[in-house]
């Protein structure tokens, strides 16, 4: 019981590190083991997580092992992920975020093997997990038998797709073949969606010139109502996600769902050319807890974008242990970086009328960035 209750610790700590979600072991059923959301409703946050563990290359990349996905249209919520491994059936099901192990030792399997696939995700890429022998002769024998018949009731079925370098099998999770999606709704007060689901230029945000001319003032710096620092702060980060060679950095230590939901929705516009280094956030701020701010922003979108905002956007959120009071948006671009740096806090509360805050933009060298304003406040996140 104490090594089950070690390993359960070691789950825990690592998905809390990684998303900020809370998971628990269940292990109820005969020859299975599941990680769960302590949520019915469960977490698609989880689902990516678990996904980019084991197709992380230390461990089973997708172009050396078969992924299969699966999609039951009578069952919502019930399309997964499977890999078949070591005489084990791994799921993760991508509405709930839980991941299952079946087999005839899955908590053998789960104790002796799991808290390597974990330590390898972190881990500089060096080789695919080559798995060591660890069971009986006579387990091993069963096992064999077990991956035959596997391999034989699966071979015919795997997609030819699943075997391609640089496939990511979350591609393969969206609409059952042959079915449309659904074009997106209205998920934010600032854009409107066209019949094919992108989203349309939001007339709020300044005009690319007026942008500059603003970016020139605040050089030497400059008080801004909350609502005008609100429309540039937006513009901005509209304006940087527009180029493919940007990469955007977002850190402030009080963000809620809305803003959340203005920085995924303005990537969604440049889905095409958006790219994100990191977006730094406290896991828990007074009663307000990241989970919970992410969980009711991805709520605002369809679901074929809800993966996409678990993928590229809180995939790439840290969570400083430190205690810090900065607020800034930076572009790095071939070694220099834009920054706009702001007394305000990126919460509606500080972007509404009758707030004033400071504002400056500013413009240095990648290193200066790296070295005096991201370094310090990275040393301590929690995200590997």
């Amino acid at each position: 019981m104490a090594e089950e209750a070690a390993i359960e610790k070691h789950v825990r700590t690592f998905v809390s590190a990684k998303t900020g979600e809370m998971v628990y072991l269940d292990i109820s059923k005969e020859r299975t083991v599941c990680i769960k959301h302590v949520s019915k409703r469960g977490s698609t946050a989880l689902a990516i997580l678990w996904i980019n563990v084991l197709q992380h290359p230390n461990n089973y990349p997708l172009k050396r092992f078969p992924y299969r996905k699966m999609y039951k249209r009578a069952s919502k919520g019930d399309d997964r992920v499977i890999l078949q491994v070591d005489g084990m059936k791994v799921s993760v099901f991508m509405a709930s975020g839980t991941l299952t192990i079946c087999g005839q030792f899955a908590i053998e399997w789960f104790v002796d093997r799991f808290p390597g696939i974990m330590d390898a995700y972190g881990s500089p890429i060096e080789n695919p997990r080559a798995l060591k022998s660890l069971y009986t002769e006579s387990q091993k024998e069963a096992l064999a038998l077990e991956k035959q018949a596997i391999i034989k009731k699966y071979r015919q079925n795997w997609p030819d797709e699943a075997l391609l370098d640089g496939v990511s099998v979350v591609d393969f999770c969206g609409k059952p073949e042959g079915e449309d999606m659904p074009s997106a709704k209205e998920t934010h007060f600032c854009f409107t969606s066209d019949d094919h689901g992108y989203i349309k230029p939001d007339p709020q945000l300044l005009p690319t010139d007026a942008l500059s001319d603003q970016l020139q003032r605040l050089k030497v710096g400059a008080s801004l109502e909350g609502p005008v620092l609100y429309r540039l702060w937006r513009s901005i980060l509209n304006s940087w996600f527009s180029d493919e060679d940007n990469l955007i950095y977002i850190v402030t230590p009080n963000m809620d769902s809305d803003r959340l939901v203005d920085i995924c929705s303005l990537f969604l516009n440049n889905r095409l050319t958006a790219n994100i280094g990191a977006i730094c956030l406290p896991i828990s701020r007074g009663n307000t807890n990241v989970a919970d701010v992410k969980r009711d922003a991805i709520l605002q979108f369809e679901p074929k974008d809800q993966v996409m905002v678990e993928y590229k956007i809180y995939s790439n959120i840290v969570y400083p242990e430190r205690p810090y009071q900065a607020n800034f948006i930076a572009c790095v671009r071939n070694g220099n970086v834009g920054m706009l740096l702001t007394t305000s806090d990126f919460h509606g509360d500080h972007f509404k009328e009758g707030n004033t805050s400071m504002a400056v933009y500013q413009s240095l060298e990648e290193s200066d960035f790296m070295i005096r304003y991201l370094g310090p406040i990275l040393s301590a996140e929690t995200e590997q």
